[in-house]
């Protein structure tokens, strides 16, 4: 029983959040309610804990702040959630998404604002104020990221459509992330094989 408050910059994608969080509560049947703000006073006013994003199960990490899912890859978009809802904590996945990014870098390599590390391995150094420090994680410059989408009057999504993890999901990209998350041995050429299908 609570009130869950979600908060994101933008009004169109915290509506849509909105929208999904009302549909699992319902489904759910939980005595929830869900509001819906862009207005971060507002959100954190009254609040008994602050969650700075819930990370469903299926969800492995790859780079910066970026969340790569088994189904839909990075196309999973958070913003904050505020809750006075217990919540129970799940066990961490692992679908082999840090040892394939070492061998890809597609996201790098298609950032036109340079906000994407090329390192082979994460070092947890923060590039700017507005990454949270203690993880050991590849960080995106997100000042360099933001102040394109200023720039060009729009948010850019490269990193996301470039991404060997956002493909449809239907046989071949399932059986794909199957063999992704059970070994390291065909990484190489799975990233050939999508540069060849996708560019």
């Amino acid at each position: 029983e609570g009130t869950v408050t979600l908060m994101d910059v933008g009004q169109e994608y915290v509506d849509i959040t909105a929208a999904l969080a009302r549909k699992m509560v319902k489904q759910l049947d939980l005595p929830t309610e869900i509001e819906a703000t862009t207005d971060r006073r507002r959100a954190l006013d009254g609040a008994d804990y602050v969650i700075s994003a819930i990370r469903p199960t299926g969800i492995d990490t790859r780079t910066e702040s970026i969340l790569i899912g088994e189904k839909y890859g990075m196309g999973v978009r958070i913003g904050k959630v505020l809750t006075d809802m217990p919540l129970a904590q799940d066990t961490p996945v692992n679908l082999g998404v840090r040892r394939f990014c070492t061998k890809c870098k597609k996201c790098a390599e298609n950032c036109p604002a340079n906000a994407i590390s090329f390192e082979n391995q994460p070092d947890g150094k923060t590039l700017t104020k507005s990454n949270n420090p203690g993880i050991l994680k590849w960080y995106v410059n997100v000042d360099r990221c933001y102040s394109f989408w200023t720039h060009n009057s729009s948010d850019c999504s490269n990193c996301v459509t470039s991404c060997p993890f956002t493909k449809p999901d239907n046989w071949l990209h399932k059986t794909t992330r199957s063999v992704i998350k059970r070994t390291g041995a065909f990484d190489r050429l799975l990233v050939r094989m999508d540069d060849w299908l996708y560019g």
